[in-house]
Formats: structure tokens, C-alpha cells, sequence
């Protein structure tokens, strides 16, 4: 996704846009490093943070770039 869509000379697009699915990752991956589609859907409709905040109220244990381990 990050590939596709740029433009040549947009150096500053490129930063931020690695920046954003970097986030993301670290936000949304499983244990194996794998962000689903649904978490894609979730980012963008800004509810991929309260399903977050919901699986660590439960007690779920997030992986350990979700900051899981230490909480």
C-alpha cells in the first residue's frame, strides 16, 4: 500500500506515510507480526483503540509491542 500509491519527488509523503503504518503495526499486529484487515478498518474508523482498551480490560495479554507484557 505504501509502495503503490506514491509519487516520485514526494519525499515528505513517504516519511509520514512509513510513520503512519509503522504506528499502526505496532498498534494492531499479532503475535506473528500480522495486522488483519479488520484492524485496518477499525484504524481508520478511529475504533481500533477502544477494541484495545476493551482486550485489556478483559484480561487478554497483548503481544508484547502492544506494551501487553509490561501492563
Amino acid at each position: 500500500m505504501m509502495y503503490g500509491n506514491r509519487c516520485a519527488g514526494d519525499f515528505l509523503g513517504w516519511s509520514f506515510q512509513f510513520f503512519l503504518w509503522t504506528g499502526l503495526w505496532l498498534l494492531a499486529a499479532d503475535d506473528n507480526g500480522v495486522i488483519s484487515k479488520k484492524d485496518v478498518f477499525l484504524h481508520y474508523d478511529g475504533t481500533l483503540y477502544y477494541d484495545i482498551e476493551k482486550k485489556r480490560k478483559g484480561g487478554e495479554r497483548l503481544s508484547i509491542w502492544r506494551l501487553g507484557a509490561w501492563w
